[in-house]
């Protein structure tokens, strides 16, 4: 190949076109926030924990209180709705597992060890005795054992 000497830069007629975003007026907006689904979408409900992908859980104080430090330990900011509100880092499934757990219903249902660990994640982090137990109860389940023997 003849080499045609040294190379110019290209002028700007000459450069590939790279799309250039509009500029934005305003810093882009976190997701919309949704209401979770029952028993955790309650009018009545005092308390609202909202999650890292944005999910409302309408919650008793008194219930969550019984089996967690969660509403205990977290300082809740005002909202617009006139409760007490505090976001978690937690996602929605790992919120609404755990909170299975705390609440008087029929037990979480964790089909995942990755949705296992977040959970007893969770329940070491808000001390909730309940949820740490049911987890470590999960955890040596067949479907588990089967999948991942230790």
């Amino acid at each position: 190949m003849p080499d045609d000497g040294p190379r110019t830069p290209p002028t700007p007629d000459e450069s590939p076109a790279v799309p250039i975003p509009p500029p934005q007026d305003s810093p882009p907006q976190d997701p919309p926030s949704r209401r979770a689904a029952a028993p955790f979408d309650s009018e009545d409900a005092d308390f609202i924990i909202n999650t890292s992908d944005g999910v409302n859980f309408y919650v008793y104080r008194v219930i969550l209180a019984l089996g967690s430090d969660l509403a205990k330990d977290l300082a809740p900011a005002s909202a617009s709705s006139g409760r007490p509100t505090v976001v978690v880092p937690e996602d929605s499934e790992t919120l609404e597992a755990f909170l299975r757990v705390c609440y008087p219903l029929a037990d979480a249902e964790v089909l995942s060890l990755s949705l296992l660990r977040k959970v007893l994640t969770a329940g070491i982090k808000y001390d909730a005795p309940a949820v740490v137990a049911a987890m470590r109860t999960a955890m040596v389940q067949p479907r588990f054992l089967d999948a991942d023997p230790v």
